[in-house]
């Protein structure tokens, strides 16, 4: 610690009262006392006194470029925060006032899932015209098509193609409108009884759909596609309830099935705008009751397992 010599405080005590004192230690200790603070001395920190030698008053050192940096992004993440408090109760007071029960989001959530399954159900009927007419077509070509009926047969699997793509979005539509209404549902219990609100428990009941409607029927290529693709074709001809009917490069299609108990598989390879590839699997079965519950079976559920465990 050091100590200012009463000497030198008593020779200043006469300058007190007609000018102020400042009192700064520098960055390598040593003490200054002056009536004024230097420009190269501005950055420290700095006391003032009073005729009895006492603080009156404190000045912090300046802050340097790093820490006024630090405090710019704190400020910014307290605004951000801020923010978000904001949206978030806002979302909180519209989920309240639009749905009086969580029955009513549950509802909401059920009508758009079978909203959704409408448009699926009507391009399986378009596929099923689309495999048929293929199939008639083929017989009719015979080993060598002419032309004409190469460029029929093309534009059937061009069409089939483009209905399992369309499958595919609608099928993820589905997996979304299920992850924001269990979000929404998680959030209203937690609203409505905060302490009762258990987010994974109710999350898990609300999800009571069929597992062939989630995307287990999806592999997105990480690397070889071409490798996962032969494996799928291998896995479709083995697995196939129906005989196959169209193979190719991207495609591999079995005949719609004609008895309750068959399941058909059918796979596609699609590519996206930015590169990325992934292969659906689509499972049909007859458009009966049994067929219906063939395809919700435990067969169907079977199928889809090994089909993601070739990845």
């Amino acid at each position: 610690m050091r100590f200012i010599p009463l000497l030198l405080l008593a020779l200043l005590a006469g300058n007190l009262e007609a000018a102020k004192l400042y009192r700064w230690v520098d960055e390598n200790g040593n003490v200054f006392f002056s009536d004024k603070v230097p420009p190269s001395e501005a950055q420290h920190e700095r006391k003032q006194l009073d005729d009895r030698g006492m603080v009156v008053e404190s000045t912090s050192r300046a802050r340097t470029p790093e820490e006024i940096a630090r405090e710019q992004e704190l400020e910014r993440r307290r605004q951000e925060l801020k923010r978000l408090a904001e949206e978030q109760k806002q979302k909180d007071e519209l989920l309240l006032s639009t749905y009086q029960h969580e029955d009513d989001i549950i509802g909401t959530r059920d009508g758009k899932l079978r909203a959704v399954d409408a448009r699926i159900k009507i391009l399986r009927t378009s596929l099923r015209y689309a495999q048929e007419r293929l199939a008639r077509l083929k017989t009719r070509a015979g080993a060598k098509p002419n032309k004409k009926a190469q460029a029929d047969i093309d534009k059937l699997e061009g069409q089939i193609k483009r209905n399992y793509g369309d499958i595919i979005v609608l099928e993820r539509q589905k997996q979304d409108i299920r992850t924001r209404y269990a979000g929404e549902l998680s959030r209203y219990r937690e609203l409505k009884n905060p302490r009762q609100a258990s987010p994974q428990q109710s999350i898990a009941e609300t999800l009571q759909e069929s597992p062939l409607v989630q995307l287990d029927n999806l592999l997105i290529c990480d690397g070889d596609c071409d490798a996962l693709w032969q494996r799928v074709e291998a896995f479709v001809r083995q697995n196939s309830g129906t005989a196959i009917e169209v193979a190719g490069d991207r495609v591999i299609m079995a005949k719609p099935p004609s008895k309750d108990q068959d399941i058909a598989l059918t796979a596609s390879r699609n590519q996206h705008a930015d590169g990325s590839e992934e292969i659906f699997l689509d499972l049909q079965c007859r458009d009966t009751l049994a067929g219906a519950e063939r395809c919700a079976g435990e067969q169907a559920k079977a199928l889809l397992q090994a089909f993601r465990g070739l990845k």
